[in-house]
């Protein structure tokens, strides 16, 4: 499987980092519009995001014209390379505008949805150009040599070039690289489904602190309350339930390191 369609997939899996005043607010609507992402940046609207992602599936079917022409001559493989180079491009920004919209908020269906199509089309993508690199490495270098002078479009890849030499022996088969890409619609179930259960349907507990005020213990507000700085009166230590129950911590407990978490006070 190419790096640069590798690459691509990697956008299925992102993660939202939050600001924390007394906790962390699932409801986006009372975060003030300053700290929201501004997605029109990619695309203005999820209209604008479908045209382009139906325009992405159509042009997957021309990757088909090249497996087994590659050696032919330095404009094939140019015109290949940057087949693919635009598509991974298109695939980049249809994942990541797709990802983001749904890390808003993981309840959302219809942002699930598309996250689950740019999964599948990624995957597809994948598996029709897995014949890219076992095939660039059927090529001698001295021939490869000679179509990087006869065509210097083929510059800008140089180092990827390279770099399929150099994992050489890490490369499957075209066959083996295909199931590769193929299983990446299945490899990522597991994150999937702990993203929408830890951001969406998990009953995270509130937790009383030592001076009375009251925090939603997710895990962005887990990882500061377990270690405040105030060492006068050192660290609470917390403890995650899974009932949804409010939870109250009753003393403190002093420590130097911040990573010691001690269960016995709650």
């Amino acid at each position: 499987m190419p790096a640069i369609a590798k690459v691509s997939m990697l956008f299925c899996g992102m993660f939202v980092l939050a600001s924390i005043m007394t906790g962390q607010e699932k409801d986006r609507t009372k975060i003030p519009d300053k700290y929201k992402w501004n997605l029109t940046d990619i695309y203005p609207n999820d209209d604008a995001w479908k045209k382009a992602k139906d325009g992405f599936a159509a042009r997957l079917p021309a990757i088909a014209a090249y497996p087994g022409t590659l050696k032919n001559s330095a404009k094939q493989l140019l015109a290949c390379l940057d087949l693919v180079t635009e598509i991974s491009k298109d695939n980049n920004r249809l994942q990541t505008y797709a990802g983001l919209i749904s890390d808003q908020d993981k309840r959302e269906s219809k942002y699930q949805a598309m996250t689950q199509e740019m999964t599948q089309l990624g995957s597809d993508f994948a598996a029709k150009a897995a014949f890219i690199e076992p095939e660039i490495l059927k090529i001698d270098k001295a021939t490869i040599e000679s179509f990087m002078k006869e065509e210097k479009g083929l510059g800008i890849y140089r180092h990827y070039l390279d770099d399929i030499l150099r994992r050489q022996q890490h490369t499957g088969t075209e066959g083996e690289e295909k199931i590769i890409a193929d299983a990446g619609l299945m490899a990522d179930g597991a994150q999937n489904i702990y993203g929408i259960f830890a951001n969406a349907d998990f009953p995270y507990p509130d937790v009383t602190l030592a001076d009375g005020t009251t925090r939603k213990l997710d895990q962005a507000a887990f990882g500061v309350s377990r270690t405040l700085t105030n060492r006068a009166t050192g660290r609470k230590s917390l403890r995650r339930s899974s009932t949804g129950s409010t939870i109250t911590a009753e003393r403190w407990v002093p420590s130097s390191r911040q990573t010691s978490v001690t269960t016995s006070s709650i």
